[in-house]
């Protein structure tokens, strides 16, 4: 197996990991349980992207077609899945009247500032967060939920702009800077905004979805790439100084939910708003940074069944929410007979079958193109095989990366 071909399992344990999370927050079968600190399995894709991604652009600096290479790997990887089950969705909301321009918001990945359009239109909060009466069974009309596709708009904003800055800035040293100065700002803007905004759009929660408000794990994950491309590569990683630290970061979360609570009704308490989402953000970094580093960790997530899912997570989180209308009435026509808990695995299952299906048969035939325009493979390239960490190699696999 060619270095090309290779990847390295922890990350798709942690991708496994983190749509767990996601869908277990989606599907919660109460309001407030452990289900509801779920969310921040968003935030460890984004530590996870940033480490990827900066790693694959830092590394191809002197190549050639530094800019092509990239973006038409990560076209061919994106848009097939989430433009092709749009051109689906377009077509059910044409045919049954429900469409309204501001939806092509999604597919052109803005969608995540769609809520405060809808604010300052006068519409309702997640006015465009839901595709209504696409199906009729019986008397229910299901409708197909869009809003966790606001990470996927947050993604691709930074896909476009980190490349330059990368190209442009260079120097290892002055992106690591770059790095560690945009978690403070993004900090003070959050804070100076908590004050500013209007109470309505902190009620639905706007901080939590801009680009320019939210990416603490984004930037947190991309100065960790950074960090062990210096001199000692992953040896700069301290096993217990990471641990103690995502510990500390954990309590600190834990004692602030603890004490003034993580919603009120559904919406972040103001904590969360402002630094909290700083927190959390590094405590993804440093879930990821013991990946790379702890033994009895690494070999964990290299569970098949976690290798499985995690390959498939992509298409998991474009895929696991249109599902709900569906779960919800099973649960209650159920009337208590059926464990909701049941109800929800089975929509798992289903759901990991169906992002399976679409990886094999529809996602794996555009990833083969990326072959045509040469390059390393990204994960590979992301993880240096030189500085590779002291327990484990890489395991050979498919290059893709999900988002």
């Amino acid at each position: 197996m060619s270095p090309e071909k290779k990847r390295f399992a922890p990350l798709d344990g942690l991708r496994a990991l983190a749509i767990t999370a996601v869908f277990c927050f989606h599907y919660r079968i109460v309001p407030h349980s452990p289900g509801e600190w779920g969310w921040t399995g968003v935030d460890l894709f984004f530590a996870l992207s940033g480490f990827l991604i900066t790693g694959i652009l830092f590394d191809s600096l002197d190549e050639q077609h530094y800019f092509r290479n990239f973006y038409v790997r990560r076209a061919l990887r994106i848009f097939p899945l989430y433009w092709g089950l749009w051109c689906v969705l377009l077509v059910f909301m044409v045919a049954q009247g429900h469409f309204q321009a501001g939806f092509l918001a999604w597919p052109a990945y803005l969608g995540n500032y769609l809520s405060a359009y809808a604010l300052t239109a006068g519409l309702k909060h997640g006015h465009f967060d839901v595709i209504p009466a696409v199906i009729h069974i019986a008397r229910e009309h299901l409708v197909l939920r869009l809003g966790p596709y606001w990470s996927l708009c947050v993604e691709e904003q930074y896909y476009l702009i980190w490349p330059l800055i990368i190209w442009t800035l260079r120097r290892r040293e002055r992106l690591l800077k770059l790095c560690m100065a945009g978690i403070g700002a993004l900090l003070a803007i959050r804070v100076a905004l908590y004050f500013c905004l209007p109470l309505e759009w902190l009620r639905a929660d706007e901080l939590y979805f801009w680009t320019f408000t939210r990416p603490d794990a984004l930037l947190a994950g991309s100065g960790l790439a950074l960090w062990v491309r210096g001199p000692g590569g992953f040896a700069r990683l301290r096993t217990g100084t990471i641990a103690a630290a995502t510990a500390a970061a954990v309590g600190v979360l834990a004692a602030a939910d603890w004490r003034w609570g993580l919603f009120h009704g559904s919406t972040f308490a103001g904590w969360m708003q402002t630094w909290g989402l700083t927190v959390v953000g590094l405590a993804a970094c440093g879930v990821l940074a013991l990946s790379l580093r702890a033994a009895w960790f690494g070999r964990a997530l290299a569970w098949k069944p976690l290798q499985h899912l995690g390959r498939v997570s992509y298409g998991f989180y474009v895929y696991h929410l249109l599902f709900y209308d569906c779960d919800r009435i099973v649960i209650d026509a159920a009337k208590s007979r059926v464990p909701a808990w049941l109800i929800h695995a089975t929509v798992f299952a289903w759901v990991w079958l169906l992002s399976w299906a679409s990886f094999r048969w529809y996602e794996t035939p555009f990833l083969r193109l990326k072959a045509r325009w040469g390059g390393r493979g990204e994960e590979s390239k992301a993880v240096p095989q030189e500085r590779a960490p002291v327990w484990k190699h890489p395991q050979p696999g498919s290059e893709s990366i999900t988002p």
